[in-house]
Parts: C-alpha cells; structure tokens; sequence
C-alpha cells in the first residue's frame, strides 16, 4: 500500500467533491428558465421537480465524495504513522524480555518446541523436538 497514492486519491475526491457543486448550480438557471417556459404544461413542474431532485442526488454524491477522500487521506496518515512506529521499534533495541522464562512459569505446554538456550543451569532447558529438515546424518 502507497501512503502517497492513497493522499493523492483522497484529495483528488476532495478536489471534486468541491466542484460538483458549482458545476450542477450552472444547469439550474437554465433549467429554471425553460420549466417557467412550460407553465401550465405538466412537464414544465416535472423538468423542474427533476431538476431539484438530480440536485440533491448531486449534492450527496458530492458530500459522500469529500467524505470518502477524507478517510483516504486519513488511512495514509495511519500507514505513515505505523511505518514511523514499526521503524522506531526496529531502530531502538529492547531489553531482552524474560517472558519465556515466565511462559515455562505457568505450566502451559509450549507448542512450538522452543530451546532455551542459557536457563538458569547454562544448559538448554527444554529440547525441541527433531523435524525432517534438522535430522543431522
């Protein structure tokens, strides 16, 4: 995934979003104009009630646009972010934890086999078991 695509997605939405507007007030004069022409003509009510509705249509469209562009520019702001986290974490060494010597405190099995290398005797404290791929000849 592309932070820079999904910012650049997000606001060309936006952008557009933006215009709809504009761009569909431009159809509403001379639609004004020629239902007026049409007074008394069934039509002339149903090319303007047309006309209002394709505007709210419009403007949803137009609303739901910016908002969906918003959240893009948004989920690109959270995958720089976790970039930066996940880069830090790598960056900044941590103390050796001794959650597997708390993990063999517990009692549970451990379903991996892990080798403890250097418990508290200087020897392995559990041996892992032997795959096809670690036989020694």
């Amino acid at each position: 995934m592309s932070p820079d695509e999904l910012s650049g997605a997000g606001g060309s939405a936006q952008t557009i979003a933006e215009q709809i507007p504009g761009e569909f007030n431009a159809v509403l004069a001379p639609s004004d104009q020629a239902s007026s022409g049409l007074a008394g003509w069934g039509t002339g009510a149903a090319l303007h009630d047309c006309t209002y509705g394709w505007q709210k249509l419009v403007g949803g469209l137009s609303g739901d646009m910016d908002g969906y562009g918003g959240k893009l520019i948004k989920m690109a702001q959270n995958y720089r972010q976790s970039d930066q986290d996940a880069a830090s974490a790598l960056t900044a060494p941590q103390a050796p934890s001794s959650s597997a010597a708390s993990y063999k405190s517990t009692g549970a099995s451990d379903p991996f086999g892990t080798v403890l290398v250097n418990g508290p005797t200087g020897t392995p404290t559990q041996t892992a078991p032997k795959h096809p791929w670690e036989q020694v000849a």
